[in-house]
């Protein structure tokens, strides 16, 4: 998702107009720095806004598997949709949380795909609300 809307920006930029919102779950394409804001789950029923700086630091598998810290990360979403985009990422899932190289070289190892496989209904539900919320702030 992450890489086709940059596409879309480069490409067909009329389209990107035509989007309300984008939930990102589990981004393989998370770039360290993002400005997207970044959920790791929920607390009473609303997003928890990650605070751990290990999250802040992380990057998604992608990223890693092109040069990691230090490499040609994915870059940022399409600006114009900075505030149309809601994304969430479990510590320690391997697909979108990873912090050194030696973490990708654990997933061809056998890393543990637990948090990236438990993502509950009530956030990816969460999620789509805090969406529709922010949409209808426009």
């Amino acid at each position: 998702m992450h890489l086709a809307l940059q596409d879309l920006e480069i490409f067909e930029p009329g389209l990107l107009k035509s989007i309300a919102g984008v939930a990102m779950l589990s981004d393989p394409a998370r770039d360290v720095g993002s400005w997207v804001p970044l959920y790791d789950g929920i607390e009473g029923g609303l997003l928890r806004a990650s605070s751990s700086v290990g999250m802040a630091l992380s990057y998604g598998a992608w990223w890693a598997a092109r040069g990691g810290s230090g490499g040609a990360g994915a870059g940022d979403l399409p600006s114009s949709l900075t505030s149309n985009v809601v994304a969430m990422c479990h510590q320690g899932d391997p697909v979108c949380a990873l912090d050194t190289w030696d973490s990708l070289v654990r997933i061809v190892s056998g890393l543990d795909f637990s948090q990236h496989t438990n993502y509950s209904e009530a956030e990816i539900l969460e999620m789509g609300e805090a969406l529709v919320v922010e949409a209808m702030r426009q």
